[in-house]
């Protein structure tokens, strides 16, 4: 793994130059909070209503240049975000996905008691299982999955994956079972 950053910045540097080349204005706010402590002490409330509006307005042009002059650097950020973030995701999907599968074949399940009208290995009635038998999933084969009989297990989470996933392939087409909403673009 790289332990060297693909981009040298020095933070200090940084500092020292958004300092220097906004100077004025960090003097007038420093100014200004000055005189807002001497306005405190005086209890004069007019003097304190204009001192608030004064800072409010300063406040405002600080953020503007903050935004302004840091611009290049949160959009490198966001670049980088963009970059690895869909890997990251996938990774982490990928690293899921096979947690489960090992739970699965490693975590045999106790079976109480058990309805269905199969045996384990999958062929004739489950009367022949004993009620304590311990049976792991090994496997299944998702186009012959009964997922009506799953549908009670399915949590909420589980479903709304599945959902924004076939949004993403097909679009807003399962009918009246699912509402859509049109998100606003930012």
């Amino acid at each position: 793994m790289r332990r060297n950053s693909l981009f040298q910045i020095d933070p200090d540097e940084i500092d020292a130059r958004l300092r220097s080349v906004n100077a004025p204005l960090l003097d007038q706010a420093d100014a200004l909070l000055d005189q807002a402590r001497q306005t405190w002490k005086t209890g004069d409330a007019d003097r304190m209503r204009r001192d608030v509006e004064r800072l409010g307005r300063l406040s405002e042009d600080i953020r503007h240049i903050r935004l302004s002059d840091t611009a290049p650097l949160r959009a490198a950020a966001l670049a980088g975000k963009r970059v690895f973030g869909e890997f990251e995701a996938s990774l982490s999907r990928a690293r899921s996905a096979l947690r489960l599968r090992i739970s699965a074949l490693e975590s045999p399940v106790t079976v109480l008691a058990s309805p269905a009208p199969a045996k384990a290995d999958g062929s004739g009635s489950a009367e022949d299982v004993p009620p304590d038998a311990e049976i792991a999933i090994e496997d299944f084969d998702r186009e012959d999955l009964p997922l009506e009989a799953l549908r009670p297990y399915l949590t909420d989470h589980a479903l709304k994956i599945a959902l924004t996933k076939h949004l993403c392939a097909h679009g807003p087409s399962l009918g009246p079972a699912v509402r859509y909403r049109e998100l606003a673009k930012v």
